[in-house]
């Protein structure tokens, strides 16, 4: 929420000493989630932007009740009086639509993206883990 609300700077803030420069924390957290995994530098860099992304949309939206599930009764209204010739992927959703909300679609949209990512790793070739040491 810090980020969405302090948008000056993302990814680094300028902070007074003392004071915690939320964006380098977030962008750690997330490079080292994604470093876990097994990725290469290259890799984690993309996707820790990506998974970022991912959380700024999806927290933006929902400060700004932008869910379908917020607007329920008014999009189940405008859907349903649509000419379903005219507009058959609109019709096709018009009775679900509205029943999404911020939880189901971040917990759904976070599924897909670490799908993605589960798939992204099976398809290149590991690094090299470290020898450990006797």
């Amino acid at each position: 929420a810090y980020n969405v609300t302090h948008n000056k700077f993302r990814m680094v803030q300028i902070v007074r000493e003392g004071e915690t420069d939320y964006g380098i924390t977030l962008f750690d957290r997330f490079t080292s989630a994604v470093r876990a995994i097994g990725f290469d530098a290259e890799r984690t860099g993309i996707y820790t932007h990506l998974l970022n992304e991912f959380v700024t949309a999806y927290a933006q939206a929902t400060a700004a009740r932008r869910w379908p599930g917020e607007h329920a009764g008014f999009l189940g209204t405008v859907l349903a009086g649509l000419d379903k010739t005219r507009f058959p992927g609109a019709h096709y959703v018009s009775k679900t639509f509205g029943q999404l909300d911020a939880q189901s679609a971040f917990e759904i949209g976070l599924g897909v993206f670490m799908d993605g990512l589960e798939t992204d790793r099976r398809r290149r070739p590991q690094p090299p883990k470290a020898k450990s040491r006797p």
